[in-house]
């Protein structure tokens, strides 16, 4: 686990819940001893910049990466510019947030992966019925 202090602005930093990862980025600023993160999510109902503890709750906070070639001014510029964003499960959730501060088309593997899962479910059961 890489120290909170050498953590890169803008790089993505994720913490599990449930069987879902919530991704955030890691801002330039800070409180308390420690960066405050940029993310969307249900809890904030949209983005917001928060403290990383608000962020994490009680679970350990993974860091995942820095996916682009952008800058951190950038990637920092692009999340504070969807501050006040809704957030939508479906179209507008955290991995879509973090792709789009990374200048990425947004996307959510692991929505997909729930939608094919669900499905392959709904077919079992209608095959089974037959």
């Amino acid at each position: 686990m890489i120290p909170v202090n050498q953590v890169r602005p803008g790089a993505v930093i994720y913490v599990w819940f449930g069987i879902f990862r919530h991704k955030g980025i890691v801002s330039n600023r800070w409180w308390n001893g420690y960066p405050m993160v940029i993310a969307n999510s249900w809890a904030t109902n949209g983005v917001a910049e928060i403290p990383w503890g608000d962020f994490a709750g009680t679970q350990t906070v993974f860091v995942e990466g820095y996916p682009s070639n952008l800058s951190s001014l950038e990637v920092l510029d692009n999340a504070r510019s969807m501050i006040g964003q809704r957030y939508d499960a479906v179209q507008s959730n955290c991995e879509h947030f973090v792709c789009k501060c990374h200048g990425f088309e947004p996307r959510s593997p692991q929505l997909a992966g729930v939608i094919i899962a669900a499905t392959m479910v709904a077919a079992l059961a209608i095959a089974a019925q037959s």
